[in-house]
């Protein structure tokens, strides 16, 4: 040791107790840690519990892997009420694509403000290439800022002509 105090008060037998198994997974922080391990350096009870954990963590470490019965597939399978899934079949949501449904966008894609900003800055780079004849890579400002509506407009047509043509059954 250092011989360095620290802030920290020392560490109760419950609270030792309680935090062993942490401690022994390596998963508490370093001064957390630390005090645990300084307790457990003068208590004889908590020695006793630490040992405890270890010979059943021993244990638990020595039991054989095992896998699934052979059948599980097959009785998971005939448990299932495939009757009762059917007869619901017009309750169930229609389903699309999974590159058509909303959450494939990013949600900063989505957003109003993300979509606004973008028409914002397509007006203005508009504005300027027709008013201020600015340069023509301006016109990269309108594409990018017309992207976020567009991409957002066009996935939801998609969507609706997708879930159309099932239900009419194309």
């Amino acid at each position: 040791m250092t011989g360095r105090k620290t802030d920290q008060p020392p560490i109760s037998c419950t609270d030792c107790c309680a935090t062993l198994q942490e401690y022994l997974d390596g998963s508490l922080a370093k001064t957390e840690s630390m005090r645990v391990f300084l307790h457990l350096r003068t208590c004889t009870g908590c020695q006793t519990a630490l040992e405890q954990w270890q010979a059943t963590f021993g244990l638990l470490e020595a039991m054989p892997a095992l896998g699934p019965p052979a059948d599980f597939d097959r009785r998971i399978l005939a448990a299932v009420p495939y009757e009762s899934y059917r007869s619901m079949a017009d309750l169930r949501q229609p389903r699309v694509p999974v590159i058509l449904a909303e959450e494939t966008l990013p949600v900063w894609v989505r957003s109003p403000v993300t979509r606004l900003a973008g028409m914002v800055m397509a007006a203005a780079a508009g504005i300027a290439m027709g008013w201020f004849q600015a340069p023509p890579n301006f016109a990269y400002g309108v594409v990018v800022g017309l992207l976020p509506e567009a991409v957002v407009r066009l996935q939801g047509m998609l969507r609706v002509a997708t879930l159309a043509l099932r239900r009419s059954g194309g």
